[in-house]
């Protein structure tokens, strides 16, 4: 008893503080599991779950116990507010007798009934994905519209307002002019979505993770390709008919590669790494060959990039060959001193 000390504070020095601290810490968890029951909301605090209610008295004994959801009509995802159970009012006060495994809310001995409570419903889930997953897949096919648009764009007549000229001088630098800014505004793009198809096969190299980064790569694609088609349209008027066609079908093939890449990087088909891998290949091949048939390559450019695609499938190969010879000679190294070794990441 340390007296009536309301207006202040009363400082106390003991060596049973622990013992202390563990009883009120005892007192406390004594009211947090009486408050815990008093709040219980069914199977892990779910409140649509089912339940048996019932009383001991000498004339019947009863159980009390969660009971399994009796067979239902089937709901739709997204019309209910918890996830596996439905529940809809009903119009009229019913009663149900659907036995034990059937009992709803407010369950009595004697008969199980149902007053404004409505049955609840098994629910199938037809949607299993998580919200960045749908997101994803939502702007995988948003760009394959696009793919789709750039393609139209292509079959489309080229709408070119031409001036009146006062002499041929005017005339080809008006045309040279035209030339040079739907080569450079293909190349500019061509760039963007190079480099976005390039972040894409990055970020999406862990198959377990998700990048919300891979999205915004992808919408750049579908933002830039129907530009492309267009560019590449009114450029195909100012080149020969040889040319043009070619331009045209290289621009159609490069579409149908970009088509196949979102195939493939799309998490609904599942599609293996490889596939991931080769389809960005076939996407870079094509940009070149769009690139390629706008300029012409000199003999001395066509010499360079040869070999320098040589030389990088050369260092390639080493690199492989040489981790290889060092997976081999580490194991040997490790079995004839017979340590364990973990490499690091």
């Amino acid at each position: 008893d340390f007296g009536d000390y309301q207006d202040g504070y009363y400082s106390v020095q003991t060596q049973d503080g622990e013992k202390i601290g563990q009883l009120i810490a005892g007192y406390i968890d004594i009211i947090v599991k009486k408050k815990a029951m008093k709040d219980h909301l069914g199977i892990e605090g779910d409140e649509g779950s089912t339940m048996l209610e019932d009383v001991v008295a000498p004339a019947k004994a009863t159980l009390v116990a969660h009971g399994q959801i009796g067979a239902g009509q089937y709901a739709q995802d997204g019309h209910v507010a918890l996830r596996g159970v439905l529940r809809t009012p009903q119009q009229q006060p019913q009663q149900y007798g659907y036995g034990i495994n059937g009992a709803q809310y407010g369950a009595v001995s004697g008969e199980i009934q149902s007053q404004s409570m409505a049955r609840a419903q098994r629910l199938r889930i037809l949607d299993t994905y998580e919200h960045p997953q749908r997101a994803l897949v939502g702007t995988i096919e948003a760009t394959i519209k696009s793919v789709a648009e750039a393609e139209e764009e292509l079959e489309r007549e080229p709408h070119i307002e031409l001036p009146r000229f006062h002499d041929d001088y005017t005339k080809r630098k008006w045309v040279d002019e035209q030339v040079t800014i739907n080569k450079e505004n293909v190349n500019e793009r061509l760039a963007a979505m190079g480099a976005a198809t390039a972040q894409v096969v990055q970020w999406t190299a862990v198959q377990e993770e998700y990048d919300d980064r891979v999205g915004t790569a992808i919408a750049t694609i579908g933002s830039n390709l129907p530009d492309v088609g267009r560019n590449v349209r009114d450029l195909a008027q100012f080149m020969p008919d040889r040319r043009r066609g070619d331009l045209i079908e290289a621009t159609r093939k490069l579409c149908g590669a970009f088509g196949d890449f979102l195939h493939a990087v799309n998490p609904e088909h599942e599609e293996k790494r490889t596939t991931v891998l080769a389809a960005a290949g076939r996407v870079g091949d094509f940009s070149q060959q769009v690139i390629n048939t706008m300029d012409e390559p000199t003999h001395e450019q066509s010499y360079f990039h040869d070999h320098l695609v040589q030389k990088a499938k050369n260092v390639a190969t080493s690199t492989a060959q040489l981790v290889l010879r060092y997976g081999i000679q580490l194991s040997l190294w490790l079995e004839v001193f017979d340590w364990d070794y973990v490499p690091e990441r």
